[in-house]
């Protein structure tokens, strides 16, 4: 069983109503009774059956004198997003709560009960995806086995992931983009992939296993 909550501040809501549910494919979850249950404090939770991991539901509040609310939009997630490199956290560090859970959104319609934005966490786990890929595929062939497995100061690696996977997400908004600081991250973007280079080439080197069979040293390729 999946328990939503959400509190509601402000004025005395008599009732909410849940309206729909889907999952993270999509499908439209049976909602059965639709009443949420009153905790107290403002407090209003909803349970139901289903084993996704994250789920986008709206709702409907009735306020005191039988006004009504919303349609209001919600997403939970049964867990936090993650890659194998890092995970929200590590973005959240990196830019900031509130501006990966703006870019999160593809529009100002998923909002939380006193109408702030509340992140989308699908698209957080495709940036967190992105990110994982993008490092595997530039370590593919490398001395390092893939995915990277760090004996030792994994530090620069996690913050060098959460900036890709952070500007993934930022780019990936649906607007058009002409701001100084899409500029910015454009840079910062060229600036962590041009930090993988020394690995690369042997200048540099990660405290993780090896790539058995790979030179562990620069090859110049030559011939006749």
């Amino acid at each position: 069983m999946t328990t939503l909550s959400i509190s509601i501040a402000g004025d005395t809501a008599t009732a909410v109503t849940m309206l729909s549910i889907t999952d993270s494919s999509g499908n439209p979850v049976a909602i059965g009774n639709a009443a949420w249950s009153n905790t107290g404090g403002g407090g209003w939770a909803y349970t139901f059956s289903g084993a996704s991991n994250t789920y986008t539901y709206t709702y409907q509040i009735t306020w005191s004198g039988n006004a009504t609310g919303g349609p209001f939009t919600g997403i939970y997630s049964t867990g936090n997003p993650a890659g194998y490199y890092g995970g929200i956290a590590d973005i959240n560090n990196e830019f900031g709560t509130a501006n990966v859970t703006a870019w999160s959104q593809l529009d100002a319609t998923q909002t939380n009960p006193d109408g702030s934005p509340a992140p989308n966490y699908t698209r957080i786990q495709s940036a967190c995806n992105y990110g994982d890929a993008k490092i595997n595929n530039i370590f593919r062939n490398s001395r390092y086995v893939v995915p990277l497995v760090i004996n030792s100061n994994a530090a620069e690696i996690t913050s060098a992931w959460a900036q890709l996977a952070g500007i993934w997400l930022y780019d990936a908004r649906a607007r058009l983009d002409t701001t100084l600081d899409g500029a910015r991250y454009t840079q910062q973007r060229k600036d962590v992939l041009a930090s993988f280079n020394p690995f690369l080439v042997g200048q540099r080197f990660l405290d993780a296993k090896l790539n058995v069979g790979v030179p562990t040293t620069p090859t110049v390729c030559g011939g006749l």
